[in-house]
């Protein structure tokens, strides 16, 4: 068994992994899987935005769209009188919700481990 003072001297890239074999030990596998799908979808709501476009010269109220990130969704009609921005107040409701769910999740699920686990 290895000292206080042999676990201080270990290369930094052997505690992080210690600390992260500690800390996925704490959850269980559904919440394992609860907490892999709250991350994707946090991923995938901002790599694929709402977008808000705004007609430039006629009094159209603002359209709401989904597109990519790096590439704004195009009108149906001319292009060059649109202008694109994405919908930041959306996007964060989506995060918030994903995240309020997801924790709910967490601990609804809380509980003793299984023995298969």
């Amino acid at each position: 068994m290895l000292g206080e003072g042999a676990a201080k001297a270990a290369p930094f890239f052997i505690r992080r992994k210690a600390f992260q074999n500690r800390a996925m030990n704490v959850l269980n596998k559904r919440q394992r899987n609860v907490l892999l799908v709250a991350i994707i979808l946090i991923a995938a709501t901002g790599v694929y935005p709402p977008w808000k476009g705004t007609h430039k010269t006629a009094e159209v109220s603002p359209v709401t769209e989904y597109g990519w990130i790096f590439s704004p969704p195009t009108p149906f009609v001319r292009e060059d009188y649109w202008s694109w921005e994405i919908e930041t107040s959306r996007l964060i409701v989506e995060w918030a919700t994903v995240l309020l769910v997801g924790c709910g999740l967490l601990l609804l699920l809380y509980g003793k481990r299984s023995e298969a686990e």
